[in-house]
Order: C-alpha cells, then structure tokens, then sequence
C-alpha cells in the first residue's frame, strides 16, 4: 500500500507545474467565455442600436427611394450611357465644387435610367469616403408630397444622417424632443438638420430626377430649388437635376451648365441587339433581318429610347418576315408616335381572349385611376373583390405574372418596391386621353369595388380599439387603406354617389366609424376614434348627392365630430362648393368652431378656396373672428401667397395691419414666405412697410433673414428702413450674412447699408459670415471695406440659438390637410 502510495505520489514541481497549467486554462476559459459574452452584448447592443436608427430614420421620412434606385440600376443595359458619364459636363460636375449641372430631354429619352448610372457611378468614387455624402430624390407624377417642402427636405435628411458612421446627435435630439409628445418637426427644424448634417461632409451631391413630375411645377418645385440653391451658397454642395422641356423649370436653371439627355444611337442598337431574342424564331434564323430591325427602329425613335422598346414589344407576335417588315415600314418617329404605338397595344389588348381582355382593362384602370401608386399584393386584392360578396375569397386573388402579361407591355413591377405600374408617364398621359374608347366605366367600377370592400363583413365590428389592433386590421386587409382613403374620389368622378349600394354602407354606422378611424390615421397619422359621420365624410369628399340624400333623411348638419368640426367645416376645407351650397341651405352653421377655434371661413382662407372666402364672407360670417392662435384669414392668405384671396379681402375692407398673436402683420408673414407678388399688392393698400413684430422683425428684415431676394428688393423700392434692428440689435445686413444669402448682402451692400452696425453681441455681419464659414458673403463684404475685429464677444451656444431663433415660434398643431 506504501509502495504504491509512493509510485503515486508526484514532484511539487510537478504539482506546481500542473497547477500552473489549470490556472493558465482556467483563465483562458474565463477570457474566452467573456469574450463571447462581450461579443454577445456587442452584438446584442448593436442590434439594439441598429434598430433604434432604423426606427428614428423612418420616422423622419418614410421615403426610400433605395428602392427604386436598385430597380431603375438594375434595367440599366450594360456598356450605356457612357457617353454621360464621360462627357466633360458630368466630368466638370463630378469634380469641381459647388457646381449645378441641368439635363432637360424629351420624354422617353431615357433619363431616369440615366440618372440611376450617375448615382451609381457616384458610389463607386466615393461610396467608401466618410465625408462625401449622396442623396437623391426621384420625382413620380403619382407621388403626392402631403406636407410639401417639409417631406423633400427630410427625405435629403434621413438620406445623408444614415451614410454618417453614427446617426449625428442633432436628428436623435429632434426624434427625442418630438416622438414622446406624438409631434412631428418643423419645417425650420427639419431645415436647420438639413444644414447641421451638410456640414459635416466636406462635400455632398444631390440628384433629383423629373422635376417636370413634381405635383406643383409653379410652387412646390420653386421653393424646393430655392432651398437647394440656398444650400448650396452655404455648403460644398454639387446638385443635377433633370426634367422635361418645362419654360418654368428652364428658367430656374437659367446660367448654368446644361447637358440634354437623348437616346444615343449607338446605346440604342446596344439595346436592340440584345434584346432581339424577345422576337419570333425566323429573326433569330437570319443575321439580314436583325440588323434590318435594329436600323429601322433606331432610325425611328427621335431621341426616344422608349420608343425603342415599343417598337420592338410590338413585333412579338408577328408571324412571318413580311409581317414584321410591313409592321418596320409603318414605325414614326416623334411625339405623336407614342400614341400610335399605344393604340397598336391596347388594339392586341382587345384581341386577347375574354377573360384575359377582361384582366387587362381592370388592370390599366386601376393604375390609371388609382390616386397613389399600388403595390402588388393591394392590385391583386382589388381584382379578387366580387362585387357586393361579404368578404374577399383569398383563392380568387390573379396571378401577378398574368396580370403583367395580359397587358401587353404597358406594366412593369418594381421588384425591390413591389409597386406595379405603367412603363411610362406618356402611358398614362394617353391612357387617360383615351378611357373613354378603352375603359369608360373605370371610375365606377373602382368605386363599387372600393365600397364592396369598405362593407365586408370584418369591418362591421367598428373601430379598432387600439393602435395595435388597429394596425393588424391593415396588415391583414391590405387594400382598406386605399380604400378608405380614396373611395369617395373614385365615387365623385364617376356620379353614381346616390345608388342604393353606396347608402347601405354609409348607413352602416360601424363601418363608417371604422372607415373614418382607418382614412384619418392614415392620412393624419392620428389614433382616435374620429366620430366622423356618414355626412362628415359625404362633406368631405363633395359627393353633392349623397350629402343631399342624408340631409333628406334628417342628418343634423351641425353635428361635430371628435375634433369639434362640422361637415361644413370640411366641406369648406377641401373646396367643395355645391356640397358647402347645400348644406348652408339645410341649416348649417357658419361660424361653428372647432376644437382649435377654426370655423369654416378660416379652413376656406387657410386653403386658399377663394369663392368659398367670398361666398361665407357674402353670408356675414364673422371675417375678425380668429383661431386660438391669434391668425386671422388676411394673415392665412398672406402667409400662403394666395394673391387673388388677399385682393378679395382687402377689396372687402378689412385692415391690411391686422397682427396676429405674435405681433406678425400680413405684409410681414407675406415678405418671410417670400410672396412678392402679395407684399406689393398689401404695400399698394398701405400696409405698414416698417411694421415690427413682437421680436422686432420687420417685413425687410424676415425677407433678408430668409433670402428672398426679390422681396427684399421690394421692400427697399418701397421707403423699408434698411438699418432698422430687431430686439437682438441685428440689421438687414447682420441677418442675410449669418444665413450666408450672398444675393441679399450684395443688394443691401449695393443700397448702402451699414457694414459697421453690430448686433447686441458685438458681432458685425462680417463676424456672421467668419463664423459659419460663408467665404463669397466675406469676400463680398471685405471688398466693401468690412475689417476684422481685434477681439469679438465669445457667443456661447445658449446665446447663439437665442440670437438666431427669435423668427421661429411654435404654433397649435391644427388638424390641417396641409
């Protein structure tokens, strides 16, 4: 026992070595495992922090026009649209600072593929380069902007805040400031971002594409150029645009370089050639015929490369060679040419067996008609609904490779975006030109379909009880936000609102409550029970006979809904003149406020419905009456530019000096919007020039503060003081070269104000220019005479928001459709 005891009992230095070793494993395994474990909380936190971006950039902008960049890169024709890329006018705007590069073409040029490529050679250069930012924005004619500049300017915010290598401070600041309140940012806010995210790029490039499609050629565009050009004074910014040959947008763009898109011939037959395999078999066969195809149709495009394809698209099913050269010697070129290779379409259309025809027309007229653009799975909805069946039939829902097909070419889908639509707004230009010989009954066959929907049975329930439900009931019923939205505008334009179908469901007070919960979260973004009723949404949508059939069957017109309006108040909201008519007959009451003070005069005024403005004003409503934030209609039409509702008032008496609750006279609101056609009319009718707002403003001084030149210009023709301050001791001068507004600071300069003039900080508008870093406004003023200051006032952060701020207030959120 001894012995074996011995054999086994070890050296200590075996023992130490071997107890080195455990340890040694031990805390390897302990490093290992803590490794993982901080690996697993990296990753986790990452996640975490991944998601928490996600959810702030979508609430900023739910716009992704990723999307649809990846669909139009990925029809790109490899080897094309080199001949751009190469010019040396894309060269010159790729590569020197703030340079603005303007290419205009025909329709079906191609631009839209060609401003994919310029994207995507973008990220090749400098995909990888933390300080160049890219953003973009690709106009579409279906697309409606609900809050106008305010949504194009926080889609280039969401775009250049996600390439940063952390989500900056400022954009997580304002999601916190507003997502716990349910508010969403202003238009300063989201601008002021705008900027504070630029300058953190030492260089960025915007690419709009079809300014031509932007609703609002006239206003919406102006504006939306107006800021971008504003940006590019202040940062190191490169902006391309393309458009039609619009007189309006070509002015805008007047002095810069400018480089026409066109189909390049040699892309063109690129294009053909590869794509020849499309064509019956006999072309395949004989090398003679293809290169007679491929120089008869590029001979035959005009520049179009559209053109291109339905030319090609429509020798698919010819069946022998002279066919198909009969059908070659019959091509034109030109615009008129479109419709005549529409009309060959939609002529194989009608050819199709019945139900495939059938198919086909419930299709285009859907995509016609549709008042946004729809995906996939909501189209295929809408063709399974069985007209007045109770519920939808998931096994009657179209294949989507059908429904494409069936069409001959007219329709495409975007696969990243999964939206389905026509190849080209000609398309629907002619389409709509044409519904009468296609599809006459569109609109009222889109109308029953909506409101079979809007009365299946699911929906009898009522409203959702809360947001979560309410967002499964959506999720599970994919065309009810359509629907809801967009019934009445179908049912309007196809005059059938008084058929007994349409009755059933408004007399269904579940599912119009249901209806309205759905129609004002979604286009307002606002959980509540909306207690809209059949004839608030009769009102709201003008259906003139259904509102005249509800009041026969004794609906109170004066009932108010959750917000306290009446269905005069949206009536007059939405400009519906024969429903208003109507219901002011029944007994309605004009001057019925709502739950923020606003009566139907001031909606009217507010959207710029001017026969409505003088139409109530005709019934003695109250025209001083004001909301409960001080603005009267005057200031409404000022503050919005509508000219021809500001004469009508003035024409009518009322004080052209009247101040709202911030001090601010319509002259003021006009010239800070920079309306000048309105500032001249109120100054013609001795609106005071110099009038101040409660911050000191004057009108000169809020049109140099925001760069309006014209305005500015104005105002100073006029007899404006062009030294007077505001409670800040900021002058004219001070205010346009803080904002870096080169324009306005030449034009004061030129007028001769006062480069020594200080604000109550001891900064000059020199020290403004050197403090933001604006080099042309200081030059500008250097060549004046302007000299740096040996020692300048330190302006802490506090005093420089103070400084900078006191021209933007905070007003009552208003359940506004602006």
């Amino acid at each position: 026992m001894k012995r074996g005891w011995k054999r086994l009992r070890w050296e200590p230095d075996d023992i130490n070595d071997l107890r080195n070793r455990l340890n040694r494993n031990i805390s390897l395994l302990n490093a290992f495992n803590g490794r993982i474990t901080r690996n697993n909380i990296t990753k986790l936190m990452q996640s975490h922090n991944d998601h928490e971006n996600r959810m702030i950039l979508d609430w900023l902008s739910p716009m992704n026009y990723a999307t649809q960049q990846s669909n139009f890169a990925s029809r790109c024709q490899a080897e094309t649209g080199k001949w751009f890329l190469k010019s040396s006018e894309f060269q010159t705007w790729i590569e020197k600072p703030k340079q603005t590069l303007f290419c205009p073409g025909i329709p079906g040029a191609g631009k839209t593929i060609l401003v994919s490529m310029m994207i995507d050679e973008l990220y090749v250069r400098y995909g990888n380069e933390n300080d160049i930012g890219i953003a973009y924005i690709y106009f579409n004619f279906r697309h409606r902007y609900e809050n106008g500049l305010k949504d194009l300017l926080a889609s280039l915010l969401k775009q250049l805040a996600q390439a940063q290598l952390s989500l900056p401070d400022n954009v997580r600041d304002l999601y916190g400031q507003h997502y716990k309140r349910g508010t969403l940012p202003s238009l300063d806010q989201i601008s002021r971002n705008l900027h504070a995210v630029i300058s953190k790029f030492t260089k960025v490039f915007i690419v709009v594409d079809a300014l031509d499609e932007c609703e609002n050629v006239n206003k919406l565009c102006y504006i939306f150029l107006s800021k971008i050009f504003h940006l590019q004074n202040k940062h190191e910014l490169n902006f391309l645009a393309t458009s039609r040959f619009i007189p309006e947008i070509e002015a805008m763009f007047e002095g810069t370089p400018c480089l026409e898109i066109q189909a390049n011939s040699e892309d063109v037959k690129r294009y053909l050639r590869e794509s020849l395999g499309c064509l019956p078999r006999f072309v395949s066969r004989s090398t003679e015929l293809q290169e007679e195809i491929t120089a008869e149709i590029t001979k035959n495009i005009g520049g179009m490369f559209l053109l291109a394809q339905l030319h090609l698209e429509s020798l698919i099913g010819k069946k022998s060679p002279k066919a198909l050269r009969v059908a070659l010697a019959s091509f034109s070129s030109g615009c008129s040419s479109y419709d005549s290779a529409y009309h060959d379409i939609m002529e194989r259309v009608q050819r199709q067996m019945k139900d495939q025809k059938e198919m086909a027309i419930q299709v285009l007229s859907w995509i016609t008609y549709a008042k946004r653009q729809l995906t996939t799975l909501e189209l295929q909805h809408a063709l399974a609904v069985e007209i007045d069946s109770p519920c939808l039939d998931k096994h009657n829902l179209p294949e989507l490779d059908d429904m494409v097909s069936v069409c001959a070419g007219l329709v495409t889908v975007d696969e990243e975006s999964k939206v389905i639509r026509l190849i080209h707004y000609t398309a629907q230009v002619y389409l709509l030109r044409t519904a009468n010989v296609w599809f006459p009954n569109a609109q009222a066959y889109i109308s029953r379909t909506c409101i079979t929907y809007l009365s299946f049975e699911v929906f009898g329930a009522g409203p959702s009880l809360s947001e979560e439900s309410l967002k499964d009931r959506l999720s599970s019923n994919t065309l009810y936000d359509y629907t809801t939205r967009n019934w009445g505008h179908h049912t309007r334009m196809s005059s059938i609102e008084s058929e007994k179908w349409i009755l059933d469901f408004v007399e269904s007070k579940q599912k119009v409550a249901a209806c309205s919960q759905t129609m004002v979260y979604n286009e307002y973004h606002d959980f509540t029970e909306s207690q809209m009723t059949n004839l608030h949404l009769a009102a709201y949508f003008g259906l003139q006979k259904l509102v005249l059939a509800l009041l026969e069957r004794q609906h109170d017109p004066n009932l108010k809904d959750g917000y306290g309006r009446t269905p005069l108040s949206w009536a007059a909201d939405c400009g519906h003149e024969e429903a208003v008519w109507l219901l002011l007959e029944k007994g309605a009451d004009l001057n019925a406020a709502d739950k923020d003070g606003w009566t139907p005069l001031e909606w009217a005024a507010m959207m710029g419905h001017t026969a409505l403005v003088n139409l109530f004003l005709d019934r003695y409503a109250s025209h001083s009456s004001r909301d409960n934030g001080g603005t009267i209609i005057l200031s409404l039409a000022a503050e919005n530019g509508y000219e021809s509702l500001v004469k009508l008032l003035l024409d009518r008496g009322i004080y052209p000096d009247f101040k709202n609750s911030f001090g601010e006279s319509p002259l003021l609101l006009a010239a800070d919007n920079g309306h000048e056609m309105v500032v001249e009319l109120l100054l013609s009718r001795g609106a005071g020039i110099d009038s101040k707002n409660k911050y000191g403003l004057t009108p000169l001084l809020s049109a140099a503060n925001n760069g309006h030149e014209i305005v500015v210009r104005l105002l100073l023709d006029k007899g404006a003081s062009i030294e007077a301050k505001d409670r800040y001791g900021r002058t004219s001068l001070l205010s346009a070269a803080e904002n870096g507004h080169e324009a306005v600071v030449k034009l004061l300069l030129d007028k001769g104000a006062d480069l020594k003039s200080k604000d109550c900080h001891g900064w000059s508008s020199l020290s403004w220019a050197y403090n933001y870093g604006y080099r042309h406004v200081m030059s500008l003023l250097l060549e004046k005479g302007a000299v740096f200051e040996s020692e300048m006032t330190p302006m802490n952060s506090t005093d420089r928001v103070m400084a900078g701020a006191q021209i933007y207030r905070f007003k009552p959120i208003t359940f506004s459709r602006k």
